[in-house]
């Protein structure tokens, strides 16, 4: 199947850009649907690329190949990748349940879908809570920990190239900033121990990115 893969990836249609420009508009006033390919169809990450992709963005995940299968239990708190735990009806990830993995009764096939529990499930879910703050982490070890809006920018701004993949529009990169601010102050006001409070904020805002919809989409 190697060759049909290659074939496949390095193929025009596949390398199309899913958005389309204002050069396409005609294309789009044709063919909306796009039943003739002229764009990328967009398409939601599968459910082991969402738990990979936390990982990875926050360094943790283990890029080993190979092994015996691991226990679901493990799952949480382990690095490997998803493929390696063992997945069945009695056993599964709960986590991935939200994001269309696969079905063990239909020949693995998967449907995509898009409801309220995946955003429920990167809002609560402890595998996402726990990687919010080593992203932040990541990314403060790259631009510095100083609460300066220098790097208050640079914090928003590589935040949205890892978990986004794209640049920070003007407006919506200073409501983040501000938004660092005002959770700064909310954290500042609660005395429990722990990081600073412009270092919390910082993980918050990962957070809130991680529900994104760019962030589970593939374009």
């Amino acid at each position: 199947m190697k060759h049909l893969h290659s074939l496949i990836v390095t193929s025009e249609a596949y390398r199309m850009r899913s958005s389309g420009g204002s050069e396409e508009t005609s294309n789009l006033a044709i063919d909306p649907d796009n039943r003739y390919v002229w764009r990328m169809n967009v398409r939601r990450m599968e459910a082991e690329v969402v738990r990979d992709s936390l990982l990875s963005l926050a360094g943790k995940l283990d890029p080993k190949m190979g092994g015996p299968d691991l226990a679901v239990a493990e799952a949480e708190a382990g690095a490997r990748r998803t493929i390696y735990y063992h997945y069945s009806n009695q056993d599964r990830i709960a986590f991935l349940t939200m994001f269309d993995a696969p079905s063990v009764d239909e020949c693995y096939r998967r449907a995509s879908t898009i409801v309220p529990q995946q955003a429920l499930a990167l809002t609560n879910s402890s595998i996402a809570l726990a990687r919010a703050v080593e992203i932040a982490a990541a990314i403060d070890r790259e631009v510095g920990e100083a609460d300066t809006p220098e790097v208050r920018a640079a914090f928003v701004a590589s935040a949205f190239e890892r978990l986004l993949g794209e640049r920070r529009l003007l407006r919506s990169g200073l409501e983040c900033e501000q938004a660092l601010i005002r959770l700064r102050e909310v954290f500042a006001a609660d005395k429990t121990p722990g990081k600073p409070p412009h270092l919390r904020a910082r993980a918050d805002l990962v957070h809130v990115l991680l529900n994104h919809n760019d962030f589970v989409s593939i374009r």
